[in-house]
């Protein structure tokens, strides 16, 4: 994994790693406690827009019907402002399908915003998307 940091990051690496743990978890709960109340998910694995908690919810119930799910991030690219931050990078999905084990790898960019309520970084807009195979030009 490559990871750039800009000024402390560590809060906001918990966030990602708290999330990518609790994918493999499957631990629905602690994964909708990272986002805000606001929060907008662009999934992957999904042609909707999940604007409310309850759509991501149903995002990651969806999800979690592939079996030995798992997530590696595999390059990490973080900007910090006061109390906003971007991370955005390449991860990689890991699960068993119909019996036969797959991979989709995909481009993400989660938005964090500081909360003082809670003391810890709250995904405001997450985004990802399939990253495209290479194209080859004659």
């Amino acid at each position: 994994m490559t990871t750039t940091y800009f000024k402390s990051t560590l809060g906001i690496e918990d966030a990602e790693l708290c999330w990518k743990d609790a994918i493999k978890a499957r631990q629905l709960n602690k994964i909708l406690n990272l986002y805000s109340e606001k929060a907008i998910l662009l999934g992957a694995f999904s042609p909707e827009v999940a604007s409310t908690k309850s759509e991501i919810s149903q995002y990651f119930k969806e999800l979690f019907k592939r079996t030995d799910l798992s997530v590696c991030f595999l390059e990490t690219y973080i900007t910090k402002m006061e109390d906003a931050a971007i991370n955005t990078g390449i991860y990689r999905f890991d699960y068993t399908e119909d019996g036969n084990r797959r991979s989709v790898v995909a481009r993400y960019t989660f938005a964090l915003q500081y909360s003082e309520i809670t003391g810890q970084w709250l995904i405001i807009n997450h985004h990802s998307s399939v990253l495209p195979q290479k194209i080859l030009v004659d």
